[in-house]
């Protein structure tokens, strides 16, 4: 998991509270907001997307 340490890029790439537009991979962990594009947790997200089953829906950036 990718900690992201930069609010400012959290609210204007990973969009969190946009609706479909908030990013699949972010999460809220112990230590603050993640990126789980890179990790094991992708397919988990993508799936959830393909079925239509969650709310966030974008895939904003390479990931981190």
């Amino acid at each position: 998991m990718g900690l992201i340490k930069d609010n400012n890029y959290v609210t204007t790439v990973c969009k969190p509270g946009h609706g479909s537009e908030t990013c699949r991979y972010l999460t809220m962990g112990v230590s603050g907001w993640e990126c789980e594009k890179l990790t094991q947790m992708k397919r988990y997200f993508d799936t959830r997307v393909a079925r239509n089953a969650i709310v966030a829906q974008g895939d904003n950036c390479a990931g981190r």
